[in-house]
C-alpha cells in the first residue's frame, strides 16, 4: 500500500551535520509519511551506477504503520551533475505511480518530499528490486543466454503497459504536451546544431535531411519512457523484477520507445540481436502486439531508430565540442619555452597517441609470437629467439611511429630527451645486461625451456637448487624446482656464472653413489650386491649399465661406489637416489655387509711415579 508525505517548503539546514543527521531525519519523515509509531533507519549507502541521478539503499524498521518490520528501500534523488531535460523528483515520482497502477513492473514508489532539511534536496523513496541491470553482462551471459528472447517477449508486453497511459491525466499535467516535443521539434533541435556547427557534416546532414522528408503521419500520443533501453530494467536470473529510471518520460509516439531499444546504439556489441542486443525484434513485437492489441507498423519504427542514431550522432558531436576548450586551455600552457612549441596538451596528446600505438604494435607481436610458437619444425630456442626479437622490434617501431603521427618536435627537447637519456643509461644498466643476455642464450641455444638444470653441486652428487626451465623471458629465465617453487634468474647471472645443464646435449644423466663398507667384509661380495640394488628400478637404465668400482682403501673401511645412467631428470635425481639407498641398506643387512661408523679411541697416559 502506498502513501505519500506532505510535501514542505522549510529553508535548507547548514552544511556540516547535515550528513550525520541525515538518517535521524529519514526516520522521522518515513515514521510521519507512513503512521509508524517509530521507525528505525539501519542502513543507507549508495548505490552504484547514476550519472543523472543518484539511488541509495535504505534499510530501515517500521513499528506500525502503512509499513510493518523490516523493509529494503531506495532513496533517489538527484546527482550533482544533470541533464536540463529530464524531469525533477516529485515529477519522476508521479509518473512512477502511473506506471505501477498500470500494472507496469517496476519498484513500488512510496514517499516523495521536497523538504530540504531531510536529505538536503528533493527525492522519493521505493520498494528495492533484487537482480542486475548492467547491460554488458546480460547481454553476454551464457547462462541468460536461452531465456533472453523470452525476456524480450515480456518487455514488449510491459512497453504496451507503458502506452496504455494516456492524455489528459491532471496528475501527469506538468509533461509536455506531444507537439512540443514530437518529430518536428526533436529533428529541428539537430538541425540548428549542426548550422551553428564550425565543421560541416554530410553524413549526418544527409541524416537530418532524410528525416526531414520521412516525417510520419502524426498518431495519438501515449506515456513513452524515451529512455526503454537494456541497462534500464532490472533482471534477477531470468526473470524481469523492474523497469528503472524514468526521468526522461513523456508523451510521445508509441513506436518512438519501440525504435529506441532497437537502435544499434544500445545493442552493446550485440548487432546481430535487433531487440536490445538480447534477442530478435519480432520477439519484442510479439509480445507488444500480444499485450496491446495493436500492430506495430516497421516502417514507423524504422524512422525513429534513424533518429535515434541521428540523436547519439549529435550528443557525440556536442561531447567533441567541450574538448575544443579544453584544448585550447591546454595548448596555452607552454612546457619548454623558447624554441619550438611544446605545451601541455602536445604532452597529452603525444601520450595518448603514442600509447595507442604501441598497444596495437603489442597486439600484433603477440599475434606474430603465437604464430611463430607453433612451427613444430623450428627449435624451441629458435622460436623464441624470433617471437623476442619481433615483439621488441614491433614494439620499437610502434613507438617511433607514435612519435611520428604526433607530430612531436624531438628538437624543442634536445636537453630533457639527453638529461633523460643519460640518467636512464645508468639507471639501466642491469636491465639492458639482462635483456642482451637473454638474446646470447637463444642464440647460442645453451639453455632452453625443459632443460634440466642446477647452480650448485657436482654432477653426481648434490643438487642443490636443481630445477627445470620453465620459460625464457626478456629479463630473466624462470627455473621450477621439485617443490614448485618458481625462481627468476637474471639473464646474466646465466652468461657470467657457472650453472649445470643436465640435459644440454643429452638427457641421460650418470649418477654416483659413495658407500664405505668394513675391512671385514669381501669387496667382491659388496660390488655385487650394490648391482643388485639397482635390478628392477624402473628409472635405472640397462645401457649403459650400471658398474660399481672399489674407489680406495680409506682410514676407516673400503670405498665403494654404484655408478648408474637415468634419461629423465626432470622427474627429480635425488628421489631415485634415495630408492637405490635404501635397497642398498636392504642388501647389505641380508648379506651382512656392515657400513663402518667412524670410531675414535683415547687413550689416558699417566705418570706411574708416587709422590
Amino acid at each position: 500500500m502506498a502513501g505519500t508525505a506532505s510535501l514542505r517548503s522549510d529553508p535548507p539546514r547548514e552544511a556540516g551535520s547535515e550528513a550525520d543527521e541525515r538518517p535521524a531525519a529519514l526516520a522521522r519523515f518515513l515514521a510521519e509519511a507512513s503512521g509508524a509509531n517509530a521507525v528505525e533507519v539501519a542502513g543507507l549507502a549508495p548505490l552504484r551506477g547514476g550519472a543523472i541521478q543518484e539511488n541509495w539503499a535504505l534499510d530501515a524498521h517500521f513499528s506500525g504503520g502503512l509499513l510493518v518490520g523490516d523493509q529494503r528501500l531506495v532513496l533517489r534523488t538527484a546527482a550533482p551533475t544533470g541533464v536540463a531535460a529530464s524531469l525533477d523528483r516529485l515529477q519522476e515520482f508521479a509518473v512512477l505511480k502511473a506506471a505501477f497502477a498500470a500494472q507496469v513492473t517496476v519498484p513500488e514508489p512510496l514517499f516523495a518530499s521536497d523538504d530540504t532539511a531531510v536529505f538536503g534536496k528533493a527525492f522519493f523513496i521505493m520498494r528495492r528490486v533484487d537482480g542486475i541491470a548492467a547491460a554488458h553482462r546480460i547481454t553476454r551471459d551464457p547462462i541468460l543466454d536461452p531465456a533472453l528472447p523470452a525476456i524480450a517477449e515480456r518487455l514488449g508486453r510491459e512497453l504496451a503497459r507503458i502506452h496504455t497511459i494516456r492524455p489528459p491525466r491532471p496528475d501527469l499535467a506538468f509533461l509536455r504536451a506531444y507537439e512540443e516535443g514530437g518529430p518536428a521539434q526533436q529533428i529541428a533541435g539537430f538541425r540548428a546544431y549542426l548550422q551553428d556547427h564550425p565543421t560541416p557534416r554530410p553524413v549526418l546532414e544527409w541524416g537530418i535531411r532524410w528525416l526531414e522528408t520521412h516525417i510520419p503521419q502524426p498518431t495519438k500520443p501515449v506515456l513513452c519512457h524515451h529512455d526503454f533501453r537494456t541497462g534500464n530494467y532490472m533482471l534477477d536470473g531470468a526473470k524481469l523484477t523492474g523497469i528503472l529510471d524514468w526521468e526522461f518520460a513523456g508523451w510521445g509516439d508509441p513506436h518512438e520507445d519501440i525504435g529506441w531499444f532497437c537502435c544499434k546504439g544500445w545493442r552493446f556489441a550485440r548487432l546481430d540481436r535487433e531487440a536490445g542486443g538480447i534477442a530478435d525484434r519480432a520477439a519484442l513485437y510479439r509480445g507488444y502486439e500480444s499485450e496491446s492489441g495493436q500492430p506495430i507498423d516497421p516502417e514507423r519504427v524504422f524512422f525513429w531508430e534513424v533518429l535515434a542514431s541521428v540523436r547519439w550522432a549529435v550528443i557525440a558531436l556536442q561531447l567533441v565540442g567541450w574538448y575544443t576548450a579544453i584544448e585550447t586551455a591546454l595548448d596555452a600552457v607552454d612546457l619548454v619555452p623558447g624554441k619550438g612549441h611544446f605545451s601541455l596538451w602536445s604532452l597529452f596528446k603525444s601520450l595518448v597517441v603514442v600509447t595507442s600505438f604501441v598497444l596495437v604494435s603489442g597486439l600484433i607481436a603477440r599475434a606474430v609470437e603465437r604464430r611463430v610458437m607453433k612451427l613444430d619444425g623450428v627449435a624451441a630456442s629458435t622460436r623464441l629467439g624470433i617471437s623476442k626479437f619481433s615483439h621488441v622490434f614491433l614494439i620499437s617501431l610502434g613507438a617511433l611511429l607514435g612519435v611520428n603521427a604526433a607530430g612531436l618536435d624531438l628538437t624543442a627537447l634536445t636537453l630533457l630527451t639527453g638529461a633523460i637519456g643519460i640518467g636512464l643509461g645508468f639507471g639501466l644498466q642491469a636491465i639492458a645486461s639482462n635483456f642482451v643476455s637473454g638474446f646470447v642464450l637463444l642464440l647460442d641455444k645453451s639453455i632452453k625451456p625443459g632443460d634440466v638444470i642446477s647452480f650448485t653441486g657436482l654432477t653426481g652428487t648434490s643438487t642443490e637448487n636443481f630445477g627445470w626451465v620453465q620459460e625464457l623471458r626478456g629479463r630473466c629465465v624462470v627455473v621450477r624446482d621439485r617443490d614448485g617453487v618458481d625462481t627468476l634468474v637474471p639473464n646474466q647471472n646465466l652468461i657470467t656464472g657457472t650453472f649445470i645443464n643436465w640435459s644440454y646435449s643429452d638427457r641421460k644423466v650418470r649418477l654416483k653413489l659413495p658407500v664405505r663398507i668394513s675391512y671385514r667384509d669381501d669387496p667382491e661380495v659388496a660390488l655385487q650386491v650394490l648391482l643388485g640394488a639397482v635390478e628392477g628400478n624402473k628409472r635405472v637404465l640397462t645401457e649403459p649399465a650400471p658398474v660399481t668400482r672399489l674407489i680406495q682403501f680409506a682410514d676407516h673401511g673400503m670405498d665403494l661406489e654404484l655408478r648408474f645412467w637415468i634419461a629423465d631428470p626432470q622427474n627429480g635425481v635425488n628421489n631415485v637416489r634415495s630408492d637405490v639407498n635404501r635397497r642398498i641398506w636392504r642388501l647389505f643387512r641380508d648379506h651382512g655387509i656392515t657400513i663402518p661408523v667412524t670410531q675414535h679411541e683415547v687413550r689416558m697416559l699417566g705418570d706411574d711415579r708416587h709422590p
